[in-house]
C-alpha cells in the first residue's frame, strides 16, 4: 500500500500545520466556543483517465459507511463521491434541513453557568 504522497497526491497543508490546526480546534470545544468542528485537509492529484462509478464503489468496498454519496454532475465535468459513518445533513421532502452534530460535541448553555457545566461534562464523558 502507498502513503498518499507516494501515489502522487499532494495535501493543501503541512503535517506540522494539521497538527497545530488540531490543537487550536482542540481548544476551542474545550472553551465552549464551538460544539462542532469538521477539520479536513484537501488533498489533490492530477489524473488523465478515471473510472469515477468504480472509485466510488472501491471506496463503499473498502470503507463501508451508511452514509455515502456519488454526485454525478456531468454538465460541469464534475464528479463528488463521499462515505461517512454519520449524519450531518439531512435535506426531507418539505425542504426542512436539519443538522445533527457529531459524537463528541455539544451545544452551548444559555448562562455562563450552564456552559462551565456543560464544558466539564465534555472534558470528563
Amino acid at each position: 500500500m502507498h502513503s498518499p504522497s507516494e501515489a502522487g497526491f499532494v495535501a493543501e497543508k503541512s503535517r506540522e500545520q494539521y497538527m497545530k490546526d488540531v490543537e487550536k480546534c482542540l481548544k476551542l470545544i474545550k472553551d465552549a466556543e464551538s460544539y462542532e468542528l469538521c477539520l479536513t485537509t484537501q488533498m489533490r492529484k492530477k489524473i488523465e483517465q478515471i473510472d469515477y462509478m468504480g472509485l466510488y464503489l472501491k471506496l463503499r468496498e473498502k470503507s463501508p459507511a451508511p452514509y455515502a454519496a456519488w454526485l454525478n454532475f456531468s454538465k460541469e465535468n464534475l464528479c463528488i463521491c463521499c462515505s461517512s459513518p454519520e449524519r450531518f445533513l439531512q435535506l426531507d421532502g418539505n425542504g426542512i434541513l436539519e443538522a445533527k452534530p457529531i459524537k463528541g460535541t455539544i451545544a452551548r448553555g444559555l448562562t455562563k453557568e450552564e456552559d462551565e457545566h456543560l464544558k466539564f461534562q465534555l472534558q470528563y464523558r
